[in-house]
Order: structure tokens, then C-alpha cells, then sequence
């Protein structure tokens, strides 16, 4: 049987989660070229990696782009990533485990 500590806890969370889940599909629909990308932790990094945008100690990884047309468009989106990411952290601080170590990419229906 749950405490109603844990009740809040988990309720807190799915607020967390659709915070999350409403800031990346606002992202995704302002930047309809971004098809994905990965949030890591600074210490899971290989030294091979590629480290496009530094969000907390959080960095934004493996940024993919369709159609491949515009040499700027990714070091635009990095940006554009790393603000939506920064605010969302700026409200809720609690976020910063949703986002660690996970890969965000666009759901087509």
C-alpha cells in the first residue's frame, strides 16, 4: 500500500512528464527539420562523441536533421534545443532526471 508521501511523489512526476512530453512537442512543432535528438549526462560521454550544446550538465548529443539542406540548421536547432530544455529546467528543477540519458525524436501519425 502507497504512503500518501509516495502518492504525492507520484503524482508530482506525471506532472514532470507532461511538462516534458508538452515542451518537446512544442520544440518539435517549431522546428519541424528536427527529427531527434539525445540528452546525456557529462559523465556517460565517450571522448569520441560529438558534444553539440552544453544544457546544465546535460549535454545535447546526436542532433538529426531531415531534410539535410541547410549547413546552419543544426547549430540553429542545438540552440533552440538547449533554450527549451534551460526553461523547462528553470521551472522545474525536478525535471533534470526526466531528460538524463534519454533520445527525444518526432512521432509521426
Amino acid at each position: 500500500m502507497k504512503t500518501q508521501e509516495h502518492r504525492i511523489e507520484d503524482l508530482q512526476r506525471s506532472r514532470f512528464e507532461a511538462d516534458l512530453e508538452a515542451s518537446i512537442s512544442a520544440l518539435f512543432c517549431r522546428c519541424p527539420a528536427l527529427c531527434g535528438f539525445t540528452v546525456r549526462d557529462a559523465a556517460n560521454l565517450s571522448r569520441d562523441g560529438l558534444v553539440l550544446q552544453h544544457v546544465s550538465d546535460l549535454f545535447v548529443t546526436e542532433v538529426s536533421v531531415y531534410p539535410l539542406g541547410d549547413p546552419a540548421a543544426p547549430g540553429e536547432l542545438c540552440g533552440e534545443i538547449a533554450a527549451a530544455l534551460l526553461q523547462l529546467l528553470d521551472e522545474f528543477p525536478e525535471a533534470h532526471e526526466l531528460l538524463r540519458e534519454r533520445t527525444f525524436a518526432r512521432v509521426f501519425h
